[in-house]
């Protein structure tokens, strides 16, 4: 039984089980289960449209456990 709650949330997680019979050596077994978005806490992207940029930020796509959290987007002279 595997928990990950309050975790950050990571790409890969492996697990071993180990099945076990009276009169038998124990088993192990092993396996792994890769996360979608795992790892992934925060991405911005963006596409020009006309003269103006449309910005796209994808924040906690992983599911991780996240507390006090802000984002502040600076803009250089340029833009």
């Amino acid at each position: 039984k595997t928990s990950v709650e309050g975790e950050l949330i990571v790409d890969r997680y492996d697990n071993t089980a180990t099945l076990s019979s009276e009169g038998r050596e124990p088993v192990d077994l092993n396996a792994h289960v890769t996360v979608q978005h795992g790892g992934s806490y925060v991405e911005k992207g963006g596409k020009q449209n006309g003269n103006v940029i449309d910005w796209n930020v994808a924040i906690n796509a992983g599911q991780s456990k996240v507390s006090d959290a802000k984002v502040i987007d600076q803009q250089q002279a340029n833009q």
